[in-house]
């Protein structure tokens, strides 16, 4: 797996502070994102990247990455690849991640909340679950849902 970390020092939009962070490089290095330094980074039995916050422990971040080639990337128009997507997932709407377009859908149980992402950009198409358990404090669910959607801001694909 080529994937790698850098620690560095980034400016919070949100917080208004420097923060520490790592950065991921994705497969083949067809994305970037940045995570809080404390925060880990594991792999489920496909490779697939999941990020957490060990202090909170009540949830985690699944980023998957698809890179179309050829005549596939060349017939995707990310926008379509949304409208789509917004029809197969139900109960989902249209929303802002940072400067793009992306899918958002909830799903909720007795015991955990889904939150799930699709963001398409030229060939690239990201697929993101934050996954919590519903008995955490709801703050720190809170905190940590925004520090996902800071992680999925950070993406650039390359």
């Amino acid at each position: 797996m080529s994937a790698r970390l850098i620690e560095s020092l980034v400016a919070s939009k949100g917080l208004d502070l420097l923060m520490k962070v790592q950065r991921y490089l994705g497969p083949r290095g067809s994305y970037e994102l940045a995570f809080p330094a404390e925060w880990r980074l594991e792999y489920d039995q496909e490779g697939v990247p999941h990020f957490s916050d060990p202090r909170g422990n009540s949830g985690s971040l699944r980023v998957k990455t698809l890179l179309f080639r050829g005549p596939s990337a060349a017939n995707l128009n990310p926008d379509d690849f949304l409208k789509d997507s917004l029809r197969k997932m139900p109960g989902s709407e249209l929303v802002r991640v940072g400067k793009r377009n992306a899918v958002h859908s909830v799903e909720r149980s007795v015991s955990t909340e889904s939150h799930h992402w699709v963001i398409a950009e030229g060939p690239h198409v990201l697929l993101a679950t934050y996954k919590t358990i519903s008995d955490v404090d709801t703050l720190a669910r809170s905190r940590e849902l925004a520090a996902a959607v800071s992680i999925l801001e950070s993406v650039k694909f390359r």
